[in-house]
């Protein structure tokens, strides 16, 4: 089948042709089977730097007079040209200046394991990717796979099944894979049209910011506003500057498609600490889980297994700063955000920190930069209905809503839930306070008053309630309590020269011994009772309060 191969495949645009040779075929003794070395290297220490060494120089010293690659080797040594096999090539620069930008494996799908997915990569996807390395300067792409084949004997890897199509664009028969070869074919048709412009002079790539780089980046509150990039974590406040209270850590990590968690084993467990006090994680645009502290513990620890795909991966932590520091001194020593550590654990290669990784940081949310607490940030976007959007049944927070803020009709109330509260039980309650009085007078007594004491004494017990607010108020304060000779009118009582009396607390008891006992301070004087307490509307903190006298 080689001539059709090969026919079609310079049909199609390519000018070389590259193809494997199996390990157990030319490993010079059984066992001796090297594939991207460099985990190997890691484990195996300084005998492994030495054995890259001597490889490197065996390879260079036959005189071939081509050159040498090693293909995910980033510590690879001169003149051997360290390259990359990727989903996407955007990042990845050659460990010396010097040297070519190659793209070894261009990865066009992914293999088929038993009882798995048969996985497809988009075309458009793929073309995307290899115009972007030929954009940034890339001079070697090799397709991995243009076709695929079969895995025949025993051949194929663990669980690999013995199709090895892996949606190329020659599929498994060596038949078109269509719109995948023809979309190609166009693409290396239009590279091959600026040949000349693209070999013409290295290129010089202007960044426009970051998040022109930031292909893929799913979460859109991350498409606008301005960014900035620096190596390692930065402190929060002195970035956000009292702008918001959220502040973005974004950064991205490769992941090799050889690791064991793809196949089968525990997923990798990303580390994040903070002095917050809260943060979101997300990787690849999706929600990956939370960290909070609480006022007695300052310190935020996410540690929780991720989603990883093979290739590179997003990693967005969103901080939130809940308050400001309010008491002590040297308020400018008071770091605030992710300061680390953030580290991957559970990789084959061990821990990898991430915490002097290149991180790109965006203040505020995409909800603050667009206004949508004005009328006009409110009108320019779609919403979605609320039920929708509620995740959960928990409960909002109590406001205060000035009535000094409010107009007669038209109130726009936008509340911002953070972690999807039930927004359909939001209500708008009026509070009304308004003053009542009540008047009583000694010997006045109702039946249940009188209470006969052990002696056979009757007692004139004088407990009645003498106030009461209208429906769905209760009390909230008391003005004005004086039992004796107080004075006046409703809004304007006074004490009289004789009396008990309380002011100013939410329920009462005043309380002057009977005649009986001789312990009335003006036993010749009719006493009176003069009330005067605020009535609120009722709430669920408001306690239930009376008064008695």
């Amino acid at each position: 089948m080689w001539e059709d191969l090969i026919i079609k495949a310079k049909n199609a645009g390519l000018d070389a042709i590259e193809t494997c040779v199996f390990w157990n075929t030319h490993e010079p003794t059984q066992g001796n089977i090297e594939n991207e070395y460099e985990t190997a290297e890691k484990k195996l220490g300084a005998a492994g730097s030495a054995y890259l060494k001597w490889a490197a120089a065996t390879a260079v010293g036959l005189n071939t007079g081509v050159p040498w690659v090693m293909c995910k080797q980033d510590d690879a040594p001169d003149p051997i040209i360290n390259t990359c096999n990727v989903f996407y090539s955007n990042t990845f620069l050659p460990n010396k200046p010097y040297k070519p930008i190659m793209w070894t494996e261009a990865w066009t799908g992914w293999f088929t394991q038993f009882g798995g997915v048969i996985n497809h990569r988009p075309v458009q996807d793929l073309a995307f990717a290899v115009a972007r390395f030929i954009q940034r300067g890339g001079s070697f792409l090799n397709y991995y796979m243009f076709h695929g084949g079969t895995n025949f004997g025993r051949t194929s890897g663990p669980f690999i099944t013995t199709s090895y199509d892996y949606d190329a664009p020659i599929d498994e028969y060596g038949l078109l894979w269509q719109p995948k070869y023809g979309h190609l074919m166009e693409l290396h048709r239009a590279i091959k049209m600026c040949e000349r412009a693209l070999v013409s002079s290295d290129p010089t790539v202007i960044s426009l910011g970051s998040s022109q780089e930031n292909f893929g980046e799913d979460i859109s509150s991350l498409e606008d506003s301005s960014t900035l990039a620096a190596v390692g974590l930065l402190e929060q406040l002195n970035l956000t500057r009292d702008n918001s209270d959220y502040l973005w850590y974004i950064t991205s990590i490769d992941i090799s498609p050889s690791e064991s968690f793809f196949r089968g084993g525990q997923k990798p467990t990303l580390f994040v600490q903070s002095r917050g006090h809260a943060v979101h994680v997300f990787i690849n645009g999706q929600l990956s889980g939370s960290a909070y502290s609480t006022p007695e513990n300052m310190r935020v620890v996410f540690n929780e297994p991720v989603n990883l795909h093979a290739g590179t991966n997003r990693i967005a932590l969103l901080s939130i700063a809940v308050g400001l520091p309010n008491n002590g001194i040297h308020f400018e020593t008071w770091d605030i955000g992710i300061l680390g550590p953030v580290a991957l654990q559970g990789l084959d290669q061990g821990h990898k920190d991430l915490s002097s990784k290149k991180w790109t940081y965006k203040v505020g949310l995409k909800g603050e930069s667009m206004n949508l607490v004005s009328p006009n940030g409110v009108s320019s976007i779609e919403w979605m209905p609320g039920s929708l959007v509620t995740q959960d049944q928990q409960p909002l927070k109590w406001y205060h809503v000035p009535l000094s803020w409010l107009k007669p009709t038209q109130n726009l109330l936008v509340l911002f839930e953070e972690l999807g509260g039930d927004a359909s039980k939001i209500s708008l309650v009026k509070t009304t306070t308004k003053s009542v009085c009540a008047t009583a007078h000694e010997h006045h007594p109702t039946t249940e008053n009188l209470h006969m004491d052990s002696n056979g004494e009757s007692e004139m017990l004088r407990q009645t309630k003498v106030l009461q607010c209208a429906s769905g108020q209760t009390i909230s304060a008391i003005n004005f309590a004086s039992f004796g000779t107080p004075s006046g009118t409703c809004g304007t009582f006074q004490q009289g020269t004789c009396h008990a009396m309380c002011i100013g607390q939410e329920s009462c008891r005043v309380t002057v011994s009977n005649t009986y006992f001789g312990s009335d301070p003006c036993p010749s004087q009719l006493k009176r009772l003069y009330v005067e307490a605020i009535c609120s509307a009722s709430d669920s903190r408001t306690t239930q309060s009376n008064f008695e006298g």
